[in-house]
């Protein structure tokens, strides 16, 4: 057994139980700054009620299992990893409340520039940040509308990404 010392970071112990807490909130540049790297989620890619394709937003939705930490309700900047390829995702996390379909929360991912059939595959996604809380639109057209500029985002954020690393 070895004792290794409390590691702090401003005078407050780093922690799962802390960290855990910040994904909780969405709060995902804080802990991708303590975990020193993004928080990562991976599932089997599943059916699901095909509203996002109808829309001209296809969604690979994600049968994680509960030992994940859900973030809070929301739209993220992530990257989908498909064989070894990164692409800009934007991935939701909620109740698809505009369209009213279900009462647990799924975690779907748009992902840019991706055309191939997901399902039954395992799926990498890494968060990186919120880009917005999930809202009930008035309509679907304003949902799409929408949608159009977190894609926009989400794809800037990946090009300016890209050039970094």
């Amino acid at each position: 057994t070895h004792i290794i010392e409390q590691v702090s970071d401003n005078g407050e112990k780093i922690s799962s139980t802390r960290i855990c807490e910040l994904i909780e909130k969405g709060n995902m540049e804080e802990a991708q700054r303590l975990l020193g790297r993004p928080y990562t989620m991976k599932g089997i890619v599943v059916h699901g009620q095909k509203k996002g394709r109808k829309i001209g937003f296809p969604t690979a939705n994600l049968d994680v299992n509960d030992t994940y930490v859900l973030p809070a309700k929301g739209v993220y900047y992530a990257i989908a990893l498909i064989n070894d390829v990164s692409y800009p995702c934007m991935v939701n996390f909620g109740m698809n409340p505009t369209f009213n379909l279900q009462d647990h929360i799924s975690m779907e991912a748009h992902i840019i520039g991706y055309n191939g059939n997901l399902y039954e595959r395992s799926l990498t996604v890494k968060l990186y940040r919120k880009l917005r809380d999930e809202k009930k639109f008035r309509s679907v057209e304003e949902l799409v509308t929408q949608l159009q500029k977190d894609r926009d985002c989400v794809s800037a954020w990946f090009d300016e990404y890209t050039e970094k690393n």
